[in-house]
C-alpha cells in the first residue's frame, strides 16, 4: 500500500448534474482529458488520484461549463477548479 487513499470506493458509479445522470469511470487524471503536460506536471507535484471533487468538477470545467463545488476543507477542491484553467490557458 502506498499509503494513498483510495477514493473511488467512495464514489457512486454515477452522479446527477442539471437533472442528467454522469457515468463516473473517471478514477485517474488520465482519463480526466488532460494533457501530457498537465499530467507530467500533476504527478510532479504529487498528486495521485483524484478527489470526488475533482473527479466531478474537472471535466465540466474543461467544457467551460459553470460549477459550484462543495467539499471538505483539504478535498482538493482548488487543484478542481485551477487544473481546467491552466489547461484552457494560452502558452
Amino acid at each position: 500500500m502506498d499509503g494513498k487513499t483510495n477514493v473511488t470506493k467512495f464514489l457512486p458509479s454515477t452522479i446527477n448534474i442539471n437533472q442528467q445522470r454522469v457515468q463516473q469511470n473517471l478514477e485517474s487524471f488520465e482519463k480526466l482529458g488532460l494533457s501530457q503536460k498537465t499530467l507530467s506536471a500533476v504527478k510532479e507535484k504529487g498528486f495521485g488520484t483524484p478527489t470526488p471533487i475533482q473527479i466531478q468538477a474537472i471535466p465540466l470545467l474543461m467544457q467551460g461549463i459553470d460549477v459550484v463545488g462543495q467539499a471538505q476543507t483539504g478535498s482538493g477542491k482548488t487543484a478542481a477548479f485551477s487544473i481546467p484553467i491552466i489547461e484552457n490557458s494560452d502558452e
